[in-house]
């Protein structure tokens, strides 16, 4: 393994040690710098700031560990995803909380957005319409896998999964239901019946 490798590697490791136990925003380049036993020159040698080296953990931790066949679907790169990241369960809970610059979310809705296209383009009407809908479906598939990793720490892979298939399915064939439903325009009802807003509710919004 050549030496700059070598080098970006210990930089990584150190920067997924303190993900492991802090937010990514309150982590300093000294911070990374000390926990690597590394000096700052070297830091930026390699590395302009952490974000570059957030994303470098995403391309080799993740995307090159991500073995997925040509025909692979939105389903296929989940299940092999959830493989890696209960792998190292502790990094992923912050990496996934972390919405900033380079975020870990924010590099994987960039491929899985590619690795889609081929199974939703034509479902829409414009490339503008489908990345829209599919930005939001992956942002609801990361934020469902965080409030589990966070929330059910025995959790297994197949368990996950499954949840996984659950909260896309059962609403998605409710929403065709009501979408195929007839809509027919009357003048006849009465307003949506609610609650005035008490004071307190008021101040809140």
């Amino acid at each position: 393994m050549a030496n700059q490798d070598v080098v970006k590697k210990t930089i990584a490791s150190a920067m997924k040690e303190l993900v492991r136990k802090n937010r990514i925003e309150d982590i300093s380049v000294a911070d990374i710098c000390e926990q690597g036993n590394i000096n700052r020159r070297t830091f930026y040698r390699y590395f302009s700031d952490k974000y570059e080296v957030i994303e470098w953990i995403h391309y080799s931790d993740f995307l090159q560990k991500l073995q997925l066949p040509s025909e692979s679907n939105l389903y296929y790169a989940m299940a092999a995803s959830v493989n890696l990241v209960l792998e190292d369960r502790e990094y992923y809970i912050n990496a996934l909380k972390y919405k900033g610059q380079n975020s870990f979310r924010m590099y994987c809705a960039r491929h899985l957005g590619n690795l889609c296209y081929a199974d939703f383009r034509e479902c829409f009407s414009s490339d503008e319409m489908y990345y829209i809908y599919i930005t939001h479906a992956i942002e609801i598939a990361f934020d469902f896998i965080e409030l589990y990793l966070t929330t059910k720490p025995d959790l297994t892979r197949d368990e996950l999964l499954q949840a996984f298939r659950n909260m896309f399915y059962y609403p998605s064939k409710r929403y065709v239901e009501l979408l195929e439903a007839e809509y027919k325009h009357t003048t006849e009802g009465s307003p949506y019946q609610t609650e005035e807003p008490s004071r307190a509710q008021k101040k809140a919004l």
